[in-house]
């Protein structure tokens, strides 16, 4: 039997009885909500002290640049954060990005897309493609390139992913995903039912507000945005996929390794006994420590041939 960290005990108490309750009462002030994330996200992750974040802008969308000074100006992680589409990025994702930067001597761009439900879809994915074509239009190498994200920024992974396809774009190195959120549909079966009881973080109710924001009523969005897992993925850059046994989100991560594998897609998953939603983000954890290295491993193994021996520095 694996025995979890006294940490992750602690920090599953504090997800479940101060965020979870937070996310099911979201309310109409979108802004307080995000201001409590953002305040309560600080104690859950620490940022390496070597990694600069600088402000910037990708055709016209604010991003920040994550590097240190062994970072390469060509190795490039694309991160798309989480936060059901209505939420900015916070501590965590800050200390995983920072964490990429300094592990795989990349430069690491997170761009702040437009939130939901100020912004409703398409406008994330919009921005996430935009950022992506803005690199490829300014002579970065997409087999330099690796998309990456987590929970909602898992599926803006996907759809941007999906997006460069049929736009015709190169597609990037690989994919990266924690705890996806890849299906938009109602919670009745599977791991959003086996599960309801030990997640953590999310609770049906956050969940279908999410949903409501991001694609309000009337919307018709396209059928690979609405459902990626029904799209055809063969031709897809290698995929890694994590996310933890007791998450309600845990079908949507074995379900697209499953078709991914089905159809000749390199795709390897994690799943982390008893771990919280977005596991790997916190740095306070122990058993983020394995899923970290991993995902350092697979970045450098798909960077590994084409890399030179002392990368160019950022100038």
């Amino acid at each position: 039997m694996f025995a979890r960290s006294l940490t992750s005990h602690a920090v599953t108490r504090f997800l479940k009885h101060v965020v979870k309750p937070l996310l099911m009462r979201p309310g109409t002030d979108i802004a307080a909500l995000r201001r409590k994330a953002v305040t309560l996200s600080e104690g859950l992750a620490r940022m390496p002290r070597e990694v600069r974040v600088c402000n910037g802008r990708l055709d016209g969308i604010p991003v920040k640049w994550l590097y240190s000074e062994k970072s390469s100006a060509d190795f490039v992680i694309l991160y798309l954060h989480g936060g059901g589409f209505v939420l900015p990025a916070i501590k965590p994702h800050y200390s995983f990005c920072g964490m990429l930067a300094l592990k795989t001597h990349s430069t690491v761009i997170m761009p702040s897309y437009r939130l939901a439900p100020e912004h409703p879809f398409p406008a994330g994915v919009e921005d996430c493609l935009a950022a992506y074509r803005w690199l490829l239009e300014h002579d970065y190498d997409p087999a330099k390139i690796i998309i990456a994200g987590d929970s909602a920024g898992g599926n803006l992974t996907m759809t941007t992913v999906l997006g460069a396809r049929s736009a015709g774009l190169p597609l990037p190195a690989g994919m990266l995903m924690l705890s996806p959120a890849l299906r938009f549909e109602e919670a009745n079966s599977g791991s959003h039912q086996t599960n309801r009881q030990l997640e953590a973080m999310l609770s049906e109710r956050a969940l279908m507000y999410f949903k409501e924001s991001y694609m309000p009523e009337g919307k018709t969005p396209s059928h690979e945005c609405m459902h990626p897992l029904e799209a055809d993925f063969t031709g897809l850059p290698p995929m890694r996929f994590y996310v933890g046994s007791t998450e309600v989100l845990l079908d949507d991560s074995l379900l697209a390794a499953q078709k991914a594998r089905e159809e000749g897609v390199d795709v390897e998953i994690m799943v982390a006994e008893g771990m919280p939603h977005v596991w790997p983000l916190l740095d306070v954890l122990p058993e983020s420590v394995p899923a970290r290295e991993d995902v350092v491993k697979f970045i450098n193994s798909l960077w590994q041939d084409i890399r030179p021996l002392y990368a160019v520095p950022r100038r």
